[in-house]
């Protein structure tokens, strides 16, 4: 990733713009306090953001910060902007507010708000069976009487197993530590996601065109309105963590429970409930933890009427979508797998290869080797008296750390559902 020349001191350590950055934006440093922290100040930072993934294509923005820092690590106070576009169509743009010890006590609040908008993500259908297939495409292409000839076949077939979707969101996390030696968290949330079919501007180019894909199987199995309105989510949950390094864990456990739901009640449009529970270990296959076997359980359930864009999510203190993606089911194209239920298991062996040092930075490269591994259930009955299918995905990467704070990853996955057409994702952040 490129990164800006803003150079600034925090911690006790003189952190280049773009790797503070990330950091402050994944919540991966420790809370706490240290008397070797900075003085009280201000800091103000921005820097280019580029990635790569084969879900969203090439993407670049650019993310602005703004810290207090009173002695509180890594700051009391922060705020961060984001406007991020990609060549596929994604716009992700983004105000979040962070507060540390809040009112003096054990309490961190977030809240953030946002616009995110897509025309290229997937919708195949519903559970584990789904194919994705063109001929399935092509098939409902002559059905809609388009021959090979015609101007809007091509369109058709491409986007007949897409979606195009907005979402004006905004949300409000809290944690609080309950015990600190095992960093045990209360933690709650509430959110808010408008979700509208469609984007800004239609294939015509005239702005806003608030319809899903025509012919789309999309459109075939659902109905505009049933697509359209307001989320209302609140999230209950507990969580223990004792990982000796967030952003790049060598041992230990991070665990979490939680509920949650969405009623007219509090200004849904939908009534659901949700229940997660995430489970990740860390296992050090060698002494000084240059091997790690590292795991993520995650069951999730929810009941009730939901739109297609609720019930790809998963919840919990992480927000993600699932299966296929970045984040779960690397070489499956982004929501292959749908469904109110969500079995997932993935498993990392992460072996480090090298490291060196420069002007006092610490710099880590190491090889994973990776199987996601998950089975989706349209709804808990879904499974009842049919064969359990598994869907799975495989592949290696690289992770590139910078004094254990900073984590830079490249990974190519495969799977026999995508005919193992390869799957790129360069990300920030270890997946779990």
């Amino acid at each position: 990733m490129n990164s800006g020349s803003v150079v600034w001191r925090m911690s006790g350590l003189r952190c280049i713009a773009w790797v503070c950055l990330m950091a402050m934006a994944s919540t991966s440093w420790a809370e706490g306090t240290s008397e070797d922290a900075e003085d009280e100040g201000v800091s103000v930072a921005g820097i280019p953001v580029v990635t790569f993934n084969s879900d969203d294509g090439l993407g670049g923005g650019l993310l602005g910060a703004v810290f207090y820092n009173d002695g509180t690590l890594p700051y009391r106070y922060a705020a961060t902007v984001l406007t991020f576009y990609t060549t596929k169509g994604v716009q992700a743009h983004e105000l979040k507010l962070d507060a540390i010890d809040l009112l003096q006590l054990p309490l961190r609040v977030t809240s953030r708000v946002g616009f995110f908008h897509t025309i290229s993500y997937n919708y195949c259908g519903l559970g584990n069976d789904v194919t994705c297939d063109v001929d399935d495409a092509k098939r409902a292409a002559s059905i809609a009487q388009l021959s090979p000839l015609d101007d809007d076949y091509d369109a058709f077939v491409r986007t007949y197993h897409q979606t195009r979707f907005m979402r004006l969101w905004g949300l409000v996390d809290a944690r609080y530590t309950l015990y600190a030696p095992l960093k045990l968290q209360a933690f709650a949330g509430a959110r808010l996601f408008f979700h509208q079919p469609g984007a800004l501007f239609g294939d015509d180019g005239s702005f806003l065109d608030l319809t899903r894909y025509p012919g789309s199987l999309l459109e075939r199995h659902t109905t505009a309105d049933s697509q359209t309105g307001l989320a209302s989510v609140v999230q209950l949950g507990l969580m223990f963590d004792t990982r000796d390094n967030e952003p790049a864990p060598t041992r230990g456990f991070w665990v979490e429970a939680s509920v949650r739901a969405a009623t007219p009640f509090w200004g849904s449009k939908w009534t659901f409930a949700g229940a997660n529970v995430t489970a990740r270990s860390y296992v050090p296959l060698a002494s000084d933890g240059s091997v790690v076997l590292a795991h993520r359980l995650v069951v999730d359930v929810m009941v009730g009427d939901m739109p297609v864009q609720e019930m790809v999510r998963v919840g919990g203190t992480w927000d993600y979508t699932a299966f296929g993606g970045l984040e779960a089911g690397r070489g499956i194209r982004i929501q292959r797998n749908i469904g109110r239920v969500k079995a997932m298991q993935q498993s990392e062996l992460r072996v480090d290869v090298f490291e060196w040092a420069l002007l006092g930075q610490n710099f880590k490269h190491t090889l994973v080797g990776f199987l996601d591994a998950a089975s989706i259930g349209v709804d808990v009955t879904d499974w009842g008296g049919r064969p359990f299918k598994v869907n799975l995905a495989a592949g290696m990467g690289t992770r590139f750390a910078w004094n254990e704070s900073f984590v830079l990853r490249a990974d190519v996955g495969f799977s026999p559902d995508e005919n193992y057409a390869p799957g790129i994702y360069l990300a920030m952040n270890n997946v779990f």
